[in-house]
């Protein structure tokens, strides 16, 4: 299998954030994602293993999506602090919000990245001065999109829904 057409999207970032104490911070952050260059995805199978599938298959899947914005907030409190680490406990909450990028017309199964509001918490733990864990957990609500793709066998009307947990570990070394 050999694909083409598809490349991940150029992104600005702007970001800001506050500490009005020692243990707060605010976070702010909005990004662009310049889906709109992806137009096509094109897919070409050659040399099946079953000897009655065509020695070759192309298939051009559209695209055609929108650019993004995503803005997102959060805090962070510093909850226990000692002589040895700073930030041995930091508390994390955040929300994010994103557009939806794909047109009614190319949405599909394969591709669902139609969510829109997401929400976070997690914690950071610094064990020494140079090993911390990290963890965290997002929860997308559902969001569902009626369409009508043309190049998919689902027929008018159909209704695609999304939503998700997703938990984030990580170990980390500081030099």
């Amino acid at each position: 299998a050999r694909i083409a057409g598809f490349k991940w999207p150029q992104q600005v970032d702007v970001s800001f954030a506050a500490n009005p104490t020692d243990r707060l911070m605010f976070a702010l952050s909005t990004s662009w994602l310049n889906w709109s260059t992806v137009n096509n995805l094109d897919i070409t199978l050659t040399n099946p293993s079953n000897p009655f599938a065509p020695s070759q298959v192309n298939q051009s899947i559209p695209f055609n999506w929108k650019d993004q914005v995503v803005v997102a907030v959060g805090a962070a409190y510093t909850a226990l602090q000692d002589e040895a680490v700073k930030d041995r406990l930091v508390l994390r909450v955040g929300y994010n919000y994103s557009n939806n990028p794909v047109p009614n017309e190319t949405l599909s199964p394969l591709a669902p990245v139609i969510l829109k509001h997401r929400f976070s918490g997690g914690f950071g733990y610094r064990v020494t001065p140079h090993w911390s864990w990290d963890s965290s957990v997002m929860y997308a609500l559902q969001n569902s999109v009626t369409y009508t793709n043309p190049s998919l066998p689902f027929g008018p009307n159909a209704t695609e829904s999304v939503s998700g947990y997703l938990l984030y570990n990580t170990v980390s070394y500081r030099f």
